[in-house]
């Protein structure tokens, strides 16, 4: 992610440090344009897997459940 005009030619331990697309950052996912598509479909992924499980909640046991939450 480059937050600086000006192209920088930096390196760690003897290799070149690249330019990222996106980046994760306390807890957000920016991208190089600093939109939030990456990380709402991140947000997306998350709360679908919850939302499923909130409906097996109708169909387990709570032990079934609470180790699917969980998982």
């Amino acid at each position: 992610m480059i937050f600086l005009h000006h192209h920088l030619n930096l390196a760690y331990a003897d290799q070149a440090l690249t330019d990222l697309d996106t980046l994760k950052f306390l807890g957000l996912t920016c991208d190089n344009h600093l939109i939030w598509k990456f990380h709402l479909v991140f947000l997306l992924c998350k709360l679908g897997m919850a939302c499923f499980v909130i409906r097996l909640s109708h169909v387990l046991g709570i032990d079934a459940f609470t180790t699917a939450y969980y998982s």
